[in-house]
């Protein structure tokens, strides 16, 4: 936002409302030095602005906005604690395989993806429990650039469209909000072929079914719900989410199918929220 701005953040303010102004916008060259293993904004040309007053979420997506060089340093990140450690990992586990069921998908954006999420997956329940082990914080540093890399390519899909309004209305972090329903996604796109089964077939192994139980339980060493009711979602606004979800610009990067998403969400085990 700072590079766009150039000194005048009502520029910004505009053209984020309208749409309007781009040519206004400033391109400051941008040096990225990230300080937690998620975003992957140091390879990416997006900037978020939360507006909590009125609930929206803008996103700032220039091409001259992608930062000219990219400082990857583990060590900046061993004094952050448990909880952003995992909410941020989770992130970027989210933008691994967002990119991978989604439309845009691409053999180059496949291989990053499959190389960030498996490390992901082994990696971060490790650190979480030994937060201060370089290796480990490496070893994510870099899972989390190449996400980045994967969906820099693609964008993200339908569980980051979901994620929006639950970090808007419940407050979740936005790792979490993006994650938990990572475990029905999945489930839906069983069957999917091509590219997006064969990327995923990778990661988790022959028996997509089964993977969906498996990384469930992954959140669960990592202290995460995947129970919607966990983030005092009733059944009936998560269902309307999920729908509206679809609708929106991420939401039609998803590469499945709406039908099945929907059928995915109906059989989810929502217990309430007091036994979530």
């Amino acid at each position: 936002m700072f590079a766009a701005a150039g000194g005048d953040f009502a520029t910004v303010k505009t053209y984020l409302e309208t749409q309007q102004g781009a040519e206004r916008l400033a391109a400051i060259p941008i040096i990225a030095v990230p300080t937690t293993a998620g975003t992957g904004s140091e390879v990416t040309c997006w900037g978020t602005v939360w507006d909590e007053a009125n609930g929206k979420k803008y996103s700032l997506a220039r091409p001259s906005l992608y930062p000219t060089h990219a400082v990857i340093d583990p060590r900046l990140m061993l004094g952050k604690p448990q909880l952003l450690t995992v909410s941020t990992g989770l992130d970027a586990l989210s933008h691994a395989l967002e990119s991978i069921w989604n439309v845009n998908n691409n053999p180059v954006s496949a291989n990053h993806a499959v190389a960030a999420a498996r490390s992901i997956l082994e990696v971060l329940p490790k650190l979480a429990n030994d937060l201060g082990n370089l290796e480990l914080r490496s070893r994510m540093a870099q899972a989390a650039l190449f996400a980045g890399l994967a969906f820099s390519n693609t964008k993200t899909a339908i569980a980051h469209s979901l994620s929006y309004p639950i970090t808007l209305r419940h407050g979740v972090q936005h790792g979490i909000a993006c994650s938990f329903s990572l475990p029905m996604v999945l489930r839906s796109v069983k069957g999917a072929g091509g590219l997006c089964e064969d990327s995923l077939r990778q990661i988790f192994g022959a028996d997509l079914a089964r993977a969906a139980d498996d990384l469930e339980d992954f959140m669960a060493r990592l202290g995460i719900s995947c129970n919607p009711a966990a983030y005092r979602i009733e059944r009936a606004e998560w269902h309307a989410l999920i729908a509206d979800s679809l609708e929106g610009e991420r939401g039609r990067n998803f590469l499945g199918s709406k039908e099945r998403l929907i059928e995915a969400a109906q059989t989810q085990r929502m217990p309430s929220a007091a036994n979530a």
